[in-house]
């Protein structure tokens, strides 16, 4: 079987980071690379790199929580010090497909960014968040075995004057087959008010413990509320990482 694979890459000082989630595997593969000579040195632990941490050789591959820091040194002194986190949870590096296709100009990898263990930041734009305008985020995950389940999170970037607002609902369903789904859980999320700032907003809803191996995530888009200047029209939904617990 092929791996299912996605890459994310981040460009920061002298370091290039590329990420590749290998869903086959279930690990996130990070390539490291710098321009000109120099060698890098990393660490997983969160500690600053230096000359005697590792030395950057071959692909890393993370199965677990990690920060990875890393710097490339020289004769002429040492690069600033690249970090990136990344967190695992039930869903981290698995499969992932949408029942609906993202927005135009917003379907970057189209999925794979759901479960790749990386948080985006405030920059919509960035290839970590999807965008939806008028539809619903509709993803289906396969967790690869039936394990045992009760909560899913996620966030959601409001950017109120790109039209961009947060999730109106979430609804979780699970399923033995990955094609007949059952409802375990579901809620109604308030509308942002016009005194609400922009940035992330994380979102959870938790149940019932249950075991399952598909998970399908609906998650709401909304309507422009009556305080905006384009009321009504449908709003942007971005979304990020759908951590399963």
């Amino acid at each position: 079987m092929t791996a299912w694979v996605t890459t994310m890459q981040k460009n920061i000082f002298d370091i290039q980071a590329e990420f590749t989630t290998d869903t086959e595997n279930g690990e996130i593969v990070v390539n490291l690379s710098t321009m000109g000579d120099g060698d890098i040195y990393y660490t997983l632990d969160g500690s600053e790199p230096t000359s005697a941490s590792n030395k950057y050789e071959a692909p890393v591959k993370i199965k677990e929580n990690a920060t990875i820091k890393a710097v490339v040194v020289r004769p002429s002194g040492n690069s600033r010090v690249f970090s990136e986190k990344i967190n695992f949870s039930k869903s981290t590096a698995k499969p992932v497909t949408l029942r609906v296709a993202p927005s135009k100009g917003y379907e970057f990898n189209g999925g794979p960014e759901m479960t790749d263990g990386l948080t985006g930041d405030s920059n919509y734009k960035t290839g970590r968040w999807l965008g939806f305008q008028g539809k619903d985020l509709d993803a289906a995950i396969d967790l690869k075995q039936p394990v045992e389940i009760s909560k899913v999170s996620f966030n959601t970037n409001v950017v109120k004057g790109d039209w961009i607002i947060g999730a109106a609902g979430v609804t979780v369903k699970v399923s033995e087959d990955g094609q007949n789904f059952k409802e375990v859980a579901s809620k109604v999320i308030p509308s942002l008010k016009q005194t609400d700032k922009d940035g992330i907003y994380p979102q959870e809803i938790t149940f019932t413990p249950v075991k399952a191996r598909y998970i399908e995530v609906i998650i709401k888009s909304d309507k422009l509320p009556a305080w905006h200047g384009g009321a009504g029209n449908p709003a942007y939904l971005f979304v990020d990482e759908i951590i399963i617990e």
